[in-house]
């Protein structure tokens, strides 16, 4: 509108300047809601806060066009240990999205499919495979090969046969007892870039 009322060229200049800077405005705005939101919800859902699910929406409201963090919110959703009741509804749609929002077949969102998938219930063999899959078709050196390696080793961890150190009396002696969790099964990397 601003563009169809101006006269000349230096008023057209400043009409586009002036629609890009809001564009810009407008996207810093988007950012700042979405980490808002990313932040809320990570409390509400490590507290079970049946909130959560809403403002996990919101969330996916703000992301609806970007791949990379929604892949990070799936992620998220499925390796945080402190998400007891974890949203696999949430992080399936947001895999949907970005699936929609991603070339085909992208190795990101194919992992991050494959690890939702084994992380609520899916066949644990079938999502390693398509994790492999993945990170095998994604370019060398790129953020999509280093994200389907982070998926591919969260599985593995998941699927490697459980090791105790436990005593004939089947307790674990109190200096062995950690409140953290092992480093497998903390998240890390995409996740942290919510």
């Amino acid at each position: 509108e601003a563009l169809a009322r101006t006269r000349g060229p230096q008023e057209i200049a400043y009409a586009q300047n002036s629609v890009s800077t809001m564009q810009w405005r407008l996207q810093l705005l988007r950012e700042s809601q979405a980490k808002e939101y990313a932040k809320q919800y990570q409390t509400l859902a490590r507290r079970s806060d049946p909130q959560a699910h809403a403002v996990g929406l919101k969330l996916l409201g703000t992301l609806t066009n970007d791949a990379v963090r929604l892949c990070n919110l799936a992620f998220g959703i499925a390796t945080d240990r402190q998400i007891t009741n974890r949203d696999f509804t949430l992080a399936s749609q947001a895999l949907t999205l970005a699936e929609q929002a991603s070339p085909k077949n992208s190795p990101r969102v194919v992992a991050t499919q494959a690890l939702v998938l084994c992380e609520s219930g899916g066949k644990k063999e079938e999502c390693l495979a398509r994790a492999r899959e993945a990170f095998a078709s994604a370019q060398e050196d790129s953020e999509e090969k280093a994200f389907a390696e982070a998926c591919l080793r969260v599985l593995e961890a998941r699927l490697k046969p459980a090791t105790t150190n436990q005593t004939s009396t089947n307790q674990i002696p109190a200096n062995r007892i950690s409140t953290n969790p092992p480093p497998a099964s903390r998240t890390q990397g995409p996740a942290s870039k919510l």
